[in-house]
């Protein structure tokens, strides 16, 4: 199977980016490396130890990053296209509603921020289902607060009503 065909084409713009977003992949991988330095190696011949796992992690990420990285530098030249009509608002009502999520936490706890983040989100990615946005939002919602909260102990902010 070739990959390499026009529809791997990439415009200047998604090389750049592809390439900054694996650039800083790499980095955190690297900094997970350089702080994990310090973890307690294992006593056990027959155990890994809570010191390898994160170096491993981060060994492979930074080859697969690598190897990214140089399939998109291999990649076919496209022409750069001009964005749909609206993009950048759209954009920039995403950062604003990132923003409004960060604030609203707190006070509407996770449940509650994420599902409307989540919907606002979906709508403004052009998919105008109001209840099947609603529908997956909510369980999707729901989904990240059980496994934080009962699957990793994790606690996330909830809504309390009636506290002062």
């Amino acid at each position: 199977m070739n990959d390499t065909g026009p529809d791997r084409a990439l415009t200047p713009g998604d090389r750049a980016g592809a390439l900054v977003l694996l650039a800083v992949v790499t980095v955190v991988a690297v900094a997970a490396i350089v702080l994990t330095r310090d973890f307690p190696p294992n006593t056990l011949p027959t155990d890994v130890g809570p010191a390898r796992f994160p170096v491993l992690h981060a060994v492979v990420l930074i080859v697969l990053c690598a190897i990214c990285a140089v399939e998109t530098v291999r990649a076919p030249h496209a022409a750069a296209l001009p964005p749909p009509p609206g993009a950048r608002i759209r954009v920039a009502l995403a950062v604003a509603a990132v923003a409004v999520a960060i604030a609203a936490m707190p006070h509407l706890g996770f449940p509650v921020t994420a599902a409307l983040f989540l919907y606002a989100v979906i709508w403004l990615m052009g998919r105008r289902q109001i209840l099947g946005n609603a529908v997956y939002a909510v369980a999707a919602s729901a989904a990240i607060w059980l496994l934080f909260s009962w699957g990793l102990n994790v606690p996330l902010p909830v809504l309390e009503l009636g506290a002062g």
